[in-house]
């Protein structure tokens, strides 16, 4: 198939600058019979230029180089201006080769001469291709651009989780013989005794050490994973069932859920876990202020472009789970930063930096993806 046969399917848009209503006809006249679908929209002067340049929408320009009022080439600097990457042709009975070159080198495409009219199809044909493969080269390097930036951010994550991951196991080891040494110390202490009461404090602070570890764990994804068939929905209930009785009644809990129930290949824990962590989260962006949470269900398919953007994702039917709150919201640094272990904004004392960590491990492991849209002032999802 030529190429003006593939110009012929798709509809192209010209914007003309041009004091002679004739030329434009003849121009559209030509490029018609040369198989173009063409629509022009005519300016005579530079304000009506670039207004029409700040409207968009065009695929190609092309210029008189002389006309009463302003120049061809002050055309071509407010079209640069725009830095629109469409084809420029000058379209003159005047311009000189010396001129010409001169122009080309300002960003000109082309020229063509009014007198040798017939130039312009193939030309236009030829400069819409060269823009619509720069097109796609930028596109193929922004997504270049995004994989690298997705590998750089996977490995960071990775290597954090396997430092986290170590200090946990060996962490838990300790842990193992302290609550095994004060288990046996309570069997050798008479009841009543008041070391108990401090060997139960120590008790208590060794299994709040080893659900911590247990944190750690999953973001390092060391734990065993059990993933089997199970219910989104009926999972998502009995969370809301547990926030309800947890959150202020000044915190609002909405669910906007799908009527069926979503199967997805996971582990019910592991899913309850993650959800009851971005819902606590949410609650805490609220900073004790009245507000709303939503949690939401939704079935969606995503076509090949759209989870390539997704890491980890594949093209095909997907489960589709968010939290939104009405709260603080996050700036871009932050939001960076969010599911980095121990990263936390809440003061001293106040937080782990694990619960948003934990989430993403889990996530990761579940063979799914996670995003953050967040405004400060306006909340975050």
């Amino acid at each position: 198939m030529s190429g003006l046969a593939m110009n012929a399917a798709q509809p192209i848009k010209v914007l003309a600058v041009e004091d002679s209503e004739n030329d434009v006809r003849l121009a559209m006249r030509l490029l018609r019979r040369a198989g173009f679908d063409a629509e022009f929209h005519r300016v005579q002067d530079l304000a009506a230029l670039r207004s029409a340049l700040a409207q968009g929408g065009w695929d190609a320009l092309i210029s008189d180089f002389s006309m009463p009022g302003f120049s061809g080439l002050e055309a071509l600097n407010a079209f640069r201006a725009t830095g629109l990457d469409i084809p420029f042709i000058f379209v003159s009975g005047t311009i000189g080769e010396e001129t010409a070159v001169v122009a080309m080198k300002a960003g000109a495409s082309d020229y063509v001469m009014k007198d040798n009219m017939s130039r312009l199809a193939p030309v236009l044909e030829r400069e819409l291709v060269q823009s619509a493969r720069r097109a796609a080269h930028r596109e193929a390097e922004a997504e270049l651009r995004r994989f690298e930036q997705q590998l750089s951010e996977a490995q960071k994550m990775e290597s954090l989780g396997t430092l986290a991951g170590g200090i946990a196991h060996d962490f838990n080891n300790i842990l193992g013989a302290i609550l095994g040494n004060v288990e046996l110390a309570r069997g050798e202490i008479e009841p009543g005794h008041p070391v108990l009461a401090m060997l139960g404090e120590i008790q208590k602070a060794g299994l709040r050490a080893r659900d911590l570890v247990r944190q750690i764990l999953a973001f390092s994804r060391r734990e065993r994973q059990e993933l089997r068939t199970v219910a989104l929905r009926p999972i998502i209930d009995e969370t809301h069932g547990l926030l309800r009785v947890t959150l202020p009644a000044v915190v609002g809990l909405e669910l906007r859920l799908v009527d069926e129930p979503l199967h997805v290949n996971g582990d019910a824990t592991q899913l309850q876990q993650v959800l009851m962590n971005l819902s606590t989260n949410a609650w805490h962006a609220l900073r004790g202020e009245a507000g709303m949470i939503v949690i939401g269900l939704e079935a969606v398919y995503l076509d090949a472009a759209t989870a390539r953007s997704q890491t980890g994702l594949a093209a095909g039917p997907h489960a589709h789970l968010w939290v939104s709150d009405t709260g603080t919201g996050m700036d871009d640094a932050t939001r960076k930063r969010i599911f980095e272990p121990f990263f936390t904004t809440k003061p001293t004392g106040q937080g782990t930096g694990l619960g948003l960590s934990v989430v993403h491990g889990i996530v990761v492991a579940h063979q799914g993806s996670i995003a953050v849209d967040s405004v400060p002032g306006r909340g975050s999802t």
